[in-house]
């Protein structure tokens, strides 16, 4: 499926629940850009430097 993918997009949870190292991997090894998806992962994605998406709630 990452192959396919134009980006990935993961969520705010996978850096939590041990899934990010794993999902970082295939993007890796695939060449796609990898994005944070959600405001939970605000604070991780700025200490780690990870490119983050997440739209302002209203």
């Amino acid at each position: 499926l990452v192959k396919w993918c134009d980006a990935v997009l993961a969520t705010s949870s996978t850096i939590v629940n041990d899934t990010y190292t794993g999902i970082k991997t295939l993007a890796d090894a695939n060449n796609k850009r990898l994005i944070i998806f959600g405001v939970t992962g605000a604070g991780i994605a700025a200490l780690l430097g990870l490119e983050r998406l997440c739209f302002q709630p209203h």
